[in-house]
């Protein structure tokens, strides 16, 4: 395996590891469930990308977008954020050029 792959598949190890871990069934706000469950999609659509070589440029915006979300602040399950939060949020808006994992997934 070429030192990208491995690159590629570490990153998104840890990614899903950040994803799972927020998890909490009883107090997890629904768009980010939802949302939590997209990402899955995103994961098989980089491992075979990773694999096949097919398009890195794909495979990286895919990595990006997955830590993007692995990062954003969903809120309670009410969506109420602190005011912390939300200047986080706002950086990585910015980091990401507008892209947010709740307009665009």
């Amino acid at each position: 395996m070429k030192a990208k792959e491995l690159k590629n598949l570490w990153d998104l190890y840890c990614i899903t590891n950040k994803i799972g871990g927020t998890v909490d069934y009883t107090a997890i706000n629904p768009i980010a469930m939802m949302k939590y469950k997209q990402a899955f999609t995103k994961v098989s659509k980089v491992i075979y990308l990773t694999l096949t070589e097919e398009d890195d440029e794909l495979c990286m915006r895919y990595i990006r977008e997955l830590d993007a979300l692995s990062r954003w602040n969903f809120g309670d399950k009410y969506g109420n954020l602190s005011e912390e939060e939300k200047r986080v949020n706002e950086r990585i808006k910015q980091e990401m050029k507008g892209w947010t994992p709740i307009n665009n997934y």
